[in-house]
């Protein structure tokens, strides 16, 4: 599954907002080629459409929300042979600066990419499905947006235009992650969890760390960790926070018979020579 990992600092520049339903057949064809800095999400309500780039081809299809990015360059055309109506919704927006990272992964790679990345990036599908409930709100949000990006000269309206950009991509990024998570099974997201909970401890836990820190972390609850960890690893997390603390005793004691020309500070892991 293709997705990109994205960050930007300062707002985005709306630069267009607009509806189509035109008529198209076969016989149309557009191209999108690598435009600076510009990220398009693109809402197809009506007709499977066909992408070529560089790297793969893939279809495009009904009631789901597809994402171009400036790093590709995208040839379209339309699998229906007759002409017919198109419906669609498109927005873009330039971000000055803007960094992504184009993934292709299993689902099994992504999970464990979106446990282990910081609180900095979004996820956005290169398309993701939307079933009938996602389409209600998806269709508000575009309407919303090209509402306010028709008076987009207007201060407010550009804010607007931007406040609902920003509840777009958030919401994408939020369904993306719930419809990766859901896929997998409960045992699946607990192992990661714990994985990187014994992560951040082998990190930490000189620090004076608690269950409560390692929870906030990672942004689950303290019961949850708790639960987790004990059914993973058959021992609890004080348990084994302790342990690796006796581990570090040791191993310091050990160094401070070989060399007792240092002395070793058994908090933080390092000698300073006597």
């Amino acid at each position: 599954m293709v997705f990109y990992e994205i960050r930007f600092h300062g707002l985005p520049d709306v630069k267009f907002a607009c509806a189509n339903n035109d008529m198209y057949s076969s016989e149309n064809r557009n191209i999108i080629d690598h435009r600076t800095n510009l990220l398009e999400l693109f809402f197809n309500e009506a007709l499977e459409m066909h992408i070529e780039t560089p790297l793969e081809s893939y279809d495009i299809r009904e009631n789901t929300i597809s994402l171009f990015m400036p790093d590709q360059r995208y040839e379209v055309t339309f699998r229906n042979e007759e002409k017919r109506k198109h419906i669609s919704s498109s927005i873009g927006v330039r971000i000055r600066d803007l960094d992504f990272c184009r993934h292709d992964l299993n689902k099994d790679e992504i999970m464990e990419r979106l446990l282990f990345a910081d609180k900095q990036s979004l996820f956005l599908p290169q398309m993701l499905d939307l079933d009938p409930d996602d389409q209600m709100l998806y269709q508000s949000i575009f309407k919303r947006m090209m509402n306010h990006a028709a008076l987009i000269d207007d201060c407010a309206e550009q804010m607007l235009a931007v406040s609902a950009w920003l509840e777009l991509v958030v919401s994408i990024h939020s369904k993306f992650k719930r419809m990766i998570f859901s896929d997998q099974q409960n045992k699946k997201v607990g192992t990661y969890h714990i994985i990187k909970a014994k992560k951040y401890i082998g990190d930490h836990f000189c620090e004076g760390i608690t269950s409560r820190d390692i929870a906030r972390r990672l942004d689950i609850s303290t019961v949850y960790l708790s639960k987790m960890f004990r059914k993973e690893t058959g021992i609890t997390v004080t348990e084994y926070i302790n342990r690796l603390r006796m581990n570090r005793v040791c191993e310091l004691l050990l160094l401070a018979l070989q060399y007792p020309e240092y002395a070793f500070d058994i908090h933080k892991g390092y000698g300073t020579k006597a």
